[in-house]
């Protein structure tokens, strides 16, 4: 499922930035099915502003009447602060299941739920070796959803949970484009 030819580069950046980057960190075909599952998921807003409770919107609201006075109102509220305003789909649990396999198989994997396969490295392998962080649990995987009304401040999580982005996007769809993160809190 992953690729780690590059899993030295990604530690030595790891390690001095407390960030990486790697390009096609998953095989292909993974790539491909979860490009083409992403758009499609039943995804809710998320909103939230330091001093305000997080709030959630159900699928579709971004197509209601009122979701450009939301909008505002965390534009508003966001200043200077902590926030986000961004599009999500908690594929925990049972949602975990999806009509492709690949992306069933993906999605259990990353939250170290090995009952549809196990591949020959793992997920907290993979962590584990770009971070050195060996007593991490994976868990809260979330599909998110940007377009050019989203954001999602940078912040200091006290919790000191590691994000991992997986971005998807082609290339050639960068600009004016809606694109898709599935991100997972260790």
């Amino acid at each position: 499922m992953f690729n780690t030819e590059k899993i030295t580069q990604a530690r030595a950046d790891f390690a001095i930035k407390r960030y990486c980057v790697i390009d096609n960190i998953l095989e292909e075909k993974y790539i491909n099915a979860l490009y083409k599952a992403a758009p499609n998921m039943p995804y809710q807003l998320r909103a939230r502003a330091t001093g305000t409770e997080v709030r959630t919107y159900p699928e579709g609201y971004k197509d209601t009447s009122d979701f450009q006075n939301t909008l505002q109102e965390y534009i508003e509220k966001a200043k200077d602060c902590f926030s986000y305003f961004h599009h999500v789909y908690v594929a925990a649990k049972a949602k975990k299941v999806h009509s492709d396999p690949l992306v069933t198989e993906f999605n259990h994997v990353v939250q170290e739920d090995y009952s549809y396969g196990k591949p020959n490295y793992t997920f907290h392998q993979l962590a584990s070796a770009i971070t050195n962080f060996s007593n991490m649990i994976a868990k809260n995987g979330n599909y998110g959803y940007y377009d050019c009304n989203s954001w999602l401040k940078m912040h200091n999580d006290v919790k000191r949970w590691w994000h991992i982005f997986f971005i998807l996007m082609k290339l050639g769809n960068l600009i004016g484009a809606d694109n898709f993160a599935l991100w997972m809190k260790m």
